[in-house]
């Protein structure tokens, strides 16, 4: 993780790698909801990128298992 007090180029690299990364997750969810025959492969890859970067936040801040297990729940909802 790059920190606020980092060059601002160093800053744009890591945003950049980061949006790669997750542009990277979602055409592997999209490819699977395709694969799977899912009703809106790119509307649901792009909730399930959404769930997944929300679980990560709330794990950190409410450790243990209920954020990871409200997760599962809502993606099984999703698909």
């Amino acid at each position: 993780m790059v920190g606020a007090g980092a060059p601002a180029s160093t800053r744009r690299a890591g945003r950049r790698r980061a949006r790669a990364f997750k542009q990277r997750i979602h055409a592997l969810l999209h490819a699977e909801l395709v694969r799977l025959g899912g009703p809106d492969p790119d509307e649901t890859a792009e909730a399930l990128l959404a769930l997944t970067d929300g679980v990560l936040v709330a794990a950190t801040i409410r450790p243990g298992g209920a954020p990871a297990r409200a997760a599962r729940s809502a993606a099984d909802r999703l698909l």
